[in-house]
């Protein structure tokens, strides 16, 4: 026979009501939003020069390369990986939007 445990304030305390924030605490929450935002903002601009500086240096490579071997795989392999970090940052910041839009109106 399975035991069912009674329903207190505790087990239910996350299906009630919950505050809304107002007044100075919601500009602090929004202040700290903004400081985020514009911290992962500025890291995605600097990954994506990073990964415009190897696509750069793949291309010099490849040019410089000739007929070296070694050199060439070297340059197929920068620009491999520019583009899979390009990639990765274009999917990254379309899920942070996403997961974003989600909370919003999760919040409204």
């Amino acid at each position: 026979m399975i035991a069912f445990a009674a329903l207190d304030e505790k087990t239910i305390a996350p299906f009630k009501e919950q505050s809304v924030v107002t007044g100075s605490e919601a500009d602090a929450y929004k202040f700290v939003e903004n400081v985020i935002v514009s911290i992962v903002n500025y890291i995605y601009m600097a990954f994506g020069a990073a990964a415009i500086l190897f696509i750069l240096l793949a291309a010099y490579n490849f040019l410089s390369g000739g007929t070296n071997e070694d050199k060439l795989r070297k340059a197929k392999s920068q620009l491999k990986y520019a583009v899979i970090a390009i990639v990765v940052a274009l999917i990254s910041g379309g899920v942070s939007l996403i997961i974003g839009s989600f909370l919003e109106k999760a919040g409204s």
